[in-house]
């Protein structure tokens, strides 16, 4: 069953959803998501896609730092503060980014999501051992003013990560 709710601008919701799987009309089994969290935009309020050369902001292949290596860790989310790199201003709620991962230990993905957030449980890319293997995308960015990215690898071992964008929302 779908519901419409009128919300008031510029605030944040908790909703819940509730799943209920009947046979012959009778309920046999029920269950609730998590919470989630919405935060609705004024009315008028425009996201404007703006290009940038293309540019690497990370490469864990590199030297050890903010945007470089090591690779990631298995079943772990590392956060990446992009803001202020590549002409991605602080602003900025999404990027338009190529994401390759290479020299992977084991199967697994990698899934890209604000870092003010929880994991939302989506990839953004799925690889096998060994495979070096690119895909395009938006990722959303943190709201809170640090342009952050959280970067989760799905895979039981090590993974390079590198990202190129080639543009922002704002």
């Amino acid at each position: 069953q779908t519901r419409n709710h009128v919300v008031s601008p510029v605030a944040t919701y908790y909703t819940r959803v509730r799943a209920l799987d009947t046979c012959g009309g009778q309920p046999i089994a029920s269950a609730w998501s998590a919470t989630r969290t919405t935060v609705v935009r004024e009315p008028g309020a425009s996201t404007a896609f703006h290009t940038l050369l293309p540019c690497r902001v990370i490469d864990t292949r590199g030297g050890v730092g903010p945007l470089g290596g090591p690779a990631l860790v298995g079943g772990a989310t590392r956060m990446f503060v992009v803001g202020d790199t590549c002409g991605i201003p602080l602003s900025a709620t999404a990027i338009s980014v190529n994401v390759t991962v290479t020299e992977a230990g084991t199967a697994g993905y990698v899934g890209l999501y604000a870092g003010d957030i929880a994991w939302p449980g989506v990839s953004t890319i799925n690889f096998s051992a060994g495979q070096t293997r690119a895909n395009n995308a938006v990722a959303q960015l943190s709201s809170d003013g640090t342009a952050t990215l959280a970067v989760r690898n799905g895979s039981a071992g090590t993974v390079h990560f590198i990202l190129d964008v080639n543009g922002y929302f704002q």
